[in-house]
């Protein structure tokens, strides 16, 4: 199996954020009030406003996954080196 998920990472088939989205009904409640306040404010705005608004939304996703992916990392290192003190590997370096 070890070997396997090694295969898998190394050839790009592991990649956690893109294989599902949180199933948790907080997730569901907030996506839910979302996407009613977008077509709300989609009604209120005229339309060049709008397209401003979906611009600057898709800016922030942009910058919201950013730091995601920030969190990740830092999140996989802490991981990895909490394993190798438990296993009693010295990850220091020369």
């Amino acid at each position: 199996m070890t070997e396997d998920l090694i295969k898998d990472l190394y050839r790009g088939r592991i990649n956690p954020s893109g294989k599902r989205l949180p199933d948790s009904p907080e997730y569901r409640t907030i996506s839910s009030l979302y996407r009613k306040q977008e077509e709300k404010m989609e009604k209120m705005m005229p339309e060049t406003c709008y397209k401003e608004f979906l611009i600057l939304e898709d800016l922030n996703n942009a910058k919201e996954g950013i730091v995601l992916e920030g969190y990740f990392v830092y999140g996989f290192k802490l991981g990895m080196s909490m394993l190798a003190q438990v296993l009693g590997v010295d990850i220091s370096g020369p």
